[in-house]
């Protein structure tokens, strides 16, 4: 699996807004089963910009680059990015020393600041003047005023706060405080580090712009140590392998945990039934039986996740198997490897936005070309698009009300999963994993001050299906149709009314004869009037499902 750096490639971290300068990390060296416990041993080294803008012109994004100095023992032992989860935690999972996909690159508006979410804070994604992906926490260190407010200036591309227009580098250095008028008070203030945004340490890789949830100094350091949860396969192939991507990846804010998003995706045995008519058939004989097993051993899984071969038979008309995994902190995978080294995989990746919300990323891709593929390639994104609302319109009140009631049996005396769940089949064993992994390795912690949801509030349709804000007004191929279909819905209209004008004064003009040659043409304009008003209804419709569509289950037939 590719680090997300690239080796001997190095940077300067900012002076001002970091402490620690001059430091340089090398890529762990094996597998994170092959060394627990030990840790790196660090020196200073000198700056080499031109490496690092070298290695960005290639196409591999760095922000926060190092390159570590060390043992053979280190070498050898490194044990990445699983030795992120121990700190002052003891053995518990930290959460904020991890990888997190919280946007799709190529999705993302490099002209302007793009809002996130993670681990309850909110981040401001923008472009440098280098091209790199940055991710300032989403406050300018002025007057707190948020820099989703603000713009990328075209004539530096600096961030700019709206607010009193203070500039920004890349690095999260002020560059310019307007209001500071006197040179010598404007370089006093701006070297202060108190004028520095908050900046974490990012990367953009397999078309995904991945965040450390921690910033600072030390951030840099421990995110250059670690791998983003990516598919570790593409690196085995060879190079002249095609690997066919399944449609545009696909991205949705949730209105429920992150622990009930994994389990949820770690259960395949609801599908044919939570999905009937959309995936699978509920009245299949074989519908949500699951042969549930551990992978052998030597299955790798990063980062001290879990993989089990599952046998389904609620799709096509043969049993398959699949390894269903989950790689910490973010990733739940189907994976389907192949005889000829070769591999089928949908990736799930799921970020913890905050205390009852949560987001999803959506992507597919094989080595293997088929009918699949092929469409998958032909069809338009929004289309695609319209297909994944389906199924997760289809979880999400159902899942949203679960989380409510069990939240509020958890805080009956001795409430837990184990007193609320009876889950008797083989069904729910990776679902068991997943929950006993959680009383193990804790769950996710949010930043101090995020907003906890009401517990037991259940939220009405009304934003549990909301697409337009869940998921059209981020997604670049979405929006463009939205306008599309919008200027075609004019247009219907304007000729709607056009034709039956014309078709009115046509047969006013012929005296109201009702000879046939008298009313052909009002006839013809009338028609295509009618043609036209039923163009905009079928566009008005089509707009709708771009911002909201009800799903009842019971007319699911």
């Amino acid at each position: 699996m590719a680090a997300p750096f690239a080796v001997g490639t190095t940077v300067k971290l900012p002076d001002t807004c970091l402490p620690l300068v001059h430091l340089r990390l090398r890529r762990p060296f094996c597998s994170p089963q092959q060394s627990r416990g030990l840790r790196p041993q660090w020196r200073t080294t000198t700056v080499n910009r031109s490496e690092l803008r070298a290695s960005i012109a290639s196409g591999q994004q760095h922000a926060g680059t190092m390159q570590h100095h060390g043992t053979d023992e280190f070498k050898q032992s490194f044990r990445a990015p699983q030795a992120e989860a121990e700190s002052d935690q003891g053995d518990k999972f930290n959460w904020a020393r991890q990888w997190y996909p919280v946007a799709v690159a190529d999705q993302l508006d490099p002209t302007r600041p793009n809002k996130a979410t993670l681990l309850g804070r909110s981040l401001a994604l923008w472009r440098d003047p280098d091209s790199v992906w940055r991710a300032f926490e989403d406050r300018c260190p002025h007057r707190l005023a948020p820099f989703t407010e603000g713009r990328v200036e075209e004539a530096d591309g600096l961030l700019s706060c709206s607010y009193h227009g203070w500039r920004f580098d890349g690095e999260g250095r002020a560059q310019q405080i307007p209001q500071a008028d006197d040179p010598e008070a404007h370089a006093t203030a701006i070297a202060s580090k108190r004028a520095c945004a908050t900046s974490f340490p990012t990367t953009v890789q397999e078309n995904m712009l991945w965040v450390w949830g921690e910033a600072g100094a030390e951030a840099f350091i421990h995110s250059a140590a670690s791998t983003p949860a990516v598919t570790a396969e593409l690196e085995a192939l060879p190079a002249d392998t095609r690997v066919f991507r399944i449609g545009k990846p696909y991205s949705r804010d949730l209105y429920y945990d992150f622990e009930t998003l994994v389990e949820n995706f770690l259960d395949p045995a609801h599908v044919p039934f939570a999905h009937h008519s959309v995936i699978g058939n509920r009245y299949k004989e074989t519908s949500g039986f699951c042969h549930v097993r551990p992978s052998p051993p030597e299955t790798e899984v990063p980062n001290g996740g879990f993989s089990f071969d599952t046998t389904l038979k609620s799709f096509g008309p043969k049993p398959n198997t699949l390894k269903i995994q989950y790689h910490p902190p973010s990733l739940v995978r189907y994976f389907t490897p192949r005889d000829d080294g070769g591999f089928t995989t949908m990736n799930l990746h799921c970020v913890p936005t905050g205390p009852g919300r949560s987001r999803v990323t959506y992507s597919f891709f094989s080595t293997v070309e088929n009918k699949f593929t092929k469409l998958g390639s032909l069809m338009p994104a929004w289309m695609e698009h319209m297909q994944r609302h389906l199924v997760f319109d289809g979880d999400h009140a159902l899942l949203h009300i679960q989380e409510q009631i069990a939240a509020r049996e958890a805080q009956q005396p001795g409430g837990s999963w184990r007193k609320s769940y009876w889950m008797p089949t083989e069904s729910d064993r990776i679902v068991t994993a997943w929950r006993q992994w959680l009383d193990s390795q804790g769950s996710p912690t949010w930043v101090p001050g995020a907003p906890e949801p009401p517990v037991g509030e259940e939220l009405p349709k009304s934003l549990l299906l909301d697409r337009y804000q869940q998921h059209t007004k981020n997604c670049p191929h979405c929006l463009k149709a939205l306008r599309v279909f919008k200027a075609l819905r004019v247009v219907a209209a304007a000729a709607a009314v056009f034709c039956a004008a014309a078709a009115l004064v046509s047969l006013l003009t012929q005296q109201l004869q009702l000879t046939v040659p008298a009313l052909r043409l009002p006839a013809t304009l009338a028609v295509c009037a009618a043609a036209a008003a039923g163009a905009w209804t079928k566009l008005t419709a089509q707009v709708e499902k771009f911002y909201w569509v009800d799903y009842d289950h019971q007319e699911k037939r």
